[in-house]
């Protein structure tokens, strides 16, 4: 399998708040800059352009595309690289180069969602609806059958989701980060290496600054029962405290 983001950013970008705004994330994403194409790129893209524009069927079509997409890719050009590689791993499952557009393809999604950071939430939103595609599509059963692929797309799936709550936090709309928590640990948690315990600590600060006192409440308990010797548990049960207070002050 190809070198990808999935593979390989996602212990820095796709972490918690903390680890994605260190210095060496930053770092990071000035390699995903956009390059100028070489005189001999474009001659190559011309060619290809003009076999994939007139050749609709044939045993080679998927290599050419890779190739082509291959050329935006390696120029950061991730926005027309995402397209093929897309062409490719969707309705080219079961070529030779199926598997690496399948993982180019989440790689140049990530390159777009870098170079285009005023529309993280929506970029991260396709993200997780290209893993979950891999992993619900009976047609991708051959991709997932790769057990280090299948491990990088659950673990995707869980990263994006998480930095997909994160970013409503950051724009302060609660409820949507809340819920995004809460689908990230009903529905994904128990596939990846998710810090449980720290999705329902941040379930609870959402739902509250949601003014969903009820739900910050559950959610809190659920974080004491079980996981009891976590940090992030301890604090629950004075904000759980706290939470009961303000609801009898309320009723008064």
């Amino acid at each position: 399998m190809l070198k990808s983001f999935a593979a390989v950013n996602s212990a820095t970008l796709l972490k918690g708040p903390a680890e994605s705004r260190t210095k060496k994330t930053e770092e990071d994403s000035s390699e995903y800059a956009l390059k100028k194409l070489s005189s001999i790129s474009g001659k190559m893209l011309e060619a290809f352009t003009r076999y994939t524009c007139y050749v609709e069927e044939s045993d080679d079509l998927p290599d050419i595309m890779y190739q082509k997409a291959r050329i935006y890719y390696e120029a950061n050009h991730y926005q027309e690289a995402s397209y093929w590689f897309q062409e490719i791993a969707y309705n080219h499952v079961n070529s030779e180069v199926g598997p690496f557009a399948a993982n180019l393809y989440l790689d140049s999604l990530y390159g777009v969602m870098l170079q285009d950071k005023g529309r993280s939430v929506p970029c991260l939103e396709k993200i997780a609806d290209v893993a979950n595609d891999f992993i619900v599509t009976a047609k991708f059963e051959p991709y997932m059958e790769d057990p280090l692929f299948k491990q990088v797309v659950y673990q995707l799936k869980c990263n994006t989701e998480r930095k997909k709550a994160e970013a409503y936090q950051e724009q302060k709309n609660f409820k949507e980060a809340a819920i995004t928590y809460k689908e990230l640990y009903e529905k994904w948690g128990s596939e990846c290496d998710e810090r449980l315990d720290e999705v329902l600590f941040n379930m609870g600060i959402t739902f509250q600054a949601a003014n969903l006192l009820g739900q910050a409440i559950k959610w809190r308990k659920v974080l004491i029962d079980k996981y009891p010797d976590s940090e992030h548990a301890k604090k629950a049960v004075y904000e759980v405290g706290a939470n009961y207070h303000a609801i009898a002050m309320y009723g008064t």
